[in-house]
């Protein structure tokens, strides 16, 4: 990820809706940062900082080794996708007149990771999350990427965000090992002698 570069997250209330709503606008703040995109068919898996699931404070996949002992990068980000959202990334400002944004349209349950190796601190010595979107307006490449993406034709799939049944299974409540995540974690089977 470049600094400044954006995601803006949309849904469809239901299957009838003409046109999606924004649900969230994310950032980042640093050059470098990274976003996982981890795909899944469980919604159980999933889990959101901004919508207080179980779980969501976990880092799925805190380290990059079997040995436990190289840390990924610092998590600052988790969210979901789920069937049918659609993620637009719209590049930044200073990039706007030579990068194109790009939309992804979820057909599973997604889980969102963002990492960051430089975090920014804000005023208060904290630091800034994916979801402390720092611009005071968008410039008009950004409004009309997302403009767009809005009103887009409905999706492929579809799964409510809220208000969920045992049909569609709660968020959150079935968090996964880090080899679920990143296979290449999984022990390797030792060959058995013939």
């Amino acid at each position: 990820m470049e600094k400044g570069q954006v995601f803006a997250l949309t849904a469809h209330e239901n299957i009838f809706s003409e046109t999606a709503e924004m649900l969230d606008l994310w950032q980042s703040h640093s050059h470098g940062d990274i976003l996982e995109i981890y795909a899944t068919n469980e919604a159980g898996s999933v889990a959101s900082f901004s919508e207080n699931d179980p779980n969501a404070d976990d880092d799925p996949v805190p380290y990059l080794n079997r040995d436990g002992n190289i840390s990924n990068g610092m998590m600052n980000g988790r969210e979901k996708l789920v069937p049918g959202d659609r993620l637009t990334w719209v590049p930044s400002y200073e990039s706007r007149t030579f990068q194109n944004s790009v939309v992804f349209e979820a057909d599973c349950y997604i889980q969102i990771i963002f990492r960051t190796w430089s975090p920014s601190i804000e005023e208060h010595g904290f630091p800034l999350l994916l979801n402390d979107f720092l611009y005071d307006s968008t410039w008009p490449e950004a409004h009309e990427s997302v403009y767009h993406s809005l009103h887009l034709p409905l999706p492929r799939s579809w799964a409510p965000r809220v208000g969920i049944s045992e049909e569609w299974g709660e968020f959150g409540n079935n968090p996964q090992d880090p080899d679920y995540w990143l296979p290449q974690l999984k022990v390797k089977k030792r060959k058995s002698k013939a």
